[in-house]
């Protein structure tokens, strides 16, 4: 730190932690052979479901029970922050119709009302007591689209602390440090900092950890959301709740519930702080 810098090591600090706020948490969920546990973490395959609670299967608009698209137990996510909405318990899951063919789903046609979120705020551990897979009172999404008829096992990866494609924190420098001691960095602030400083602050939020790296998937909970021919339309209130990945198979999975794309999932802080998914707002964005 430069001795006669008009920017003490104090406020370099400060706005340090305010860049690294601006970040989003991000859990990677990283698929796994094996029989998936029907009380933890899954994508495709059979749902949890309690025998008790049958009669509230979700339906579509004409009657017939979705087939599971993922469910994430949120006890299996290990690493949190403070500053995460997330419950530290109980389960979600996200519901589709399956159709019989490779592309006879709502998704691919861009139907968002027969996409059906449940969640348990306390999961029971007996599997007596539910549903069996194989069950013919609960469909599953067809092999054509997850290629495993009992779903993968999802590990959720570490936390990640992901900020917008092509995100530049220059300006936030600038406007961080105008405001907290009234200096303009003008146009090219992070050379200034430096030179002002001697402390490079390029390297703020370029870390990413293994995990980000090895993921042939972008199914996640929180984060930014993807954009493959638009961008994202979430509102200002909204947050990235889920993203699953629709695609076609890469080494030996297979995710395809549309065509490639993705579908997200975009809820209030406020509901999802109240576990109230009912105004969870869906975007489909797919070839």
């Amino acid at each position: 730190m430069k001795e006669d810098s008009p920017i003490s090591l104090e406020m370099v600090e400060s706005c340090k932690e305010y860049i690294r706020g601006l970040t989003i948490p991000t859990y990677y969920l990283k698929l796994a052979n094996g029989e998936a546990s029907l009380t933890h973490s899954h994508i495709g395959g059979y749902p949890y479901w309690p025998k008790s609670e049958l009669h509230h299967y979700p339906k579509d608009t004409d009657g017939f029970a979705l087939g599971l698209i993922a469910q994430i137990r949120f006890d299996d996510i290990e690493q949190r922050c403070n500053n995460d909405y997330y419950p530290n318990h109980g389960m979600i899951q996200f519901f589709g119709r399956c159709g019989e063919g490779e592309y006879e789903t709502d998704v691919f046609n861009g139907e968002k009302r027969n996409l059906k979120i449940v969640y348990w705020e306390n999961v029971i551990e007996d599997e007596s007591q539910l549903l069996h897979k194989g069950d013919p009172s609960i469909p599953k999404v067809n092999s054509h689209l997850i290629n495993s008829d009992d779903g993968f096992n999802v590990n959720i990866a570490t936390k990640d602390e992901q900020v917008p494609k092509n995100y530049d924190y220059e300006a936030d420098i600038r406007s961080y440090i105008l405001e907290k001691i009234g200096l303009d960095l003008g146009t090219k602030a992070k050379s200034t900092f430096k030179s002002l400083t001697g402390i490079s602050a390029s390297g703020w939020l370029s870390n990413r950890p293994e995990s980000y790296k090895y993921h042939s998937f972008l199914i996640r909970l929180g984060g930014v959301p993807s954009s493959l021919n638009r961008e994202p339309k979430m509102s200002a209130k909204h947050i990235n709740f889920f993203t699953f990945e629709s695609r076609g198979k890469q080494q030996h999975y297979y995710t395809l519930v549309g065509d490639c794309g993705f579908v997200q999932y975009y809820i209030s802080k406020e509901d999802l702080l109240n576990l109230d998914f009912n105004n969870v707002e869906v975007e489909i964005d797919m070839c």
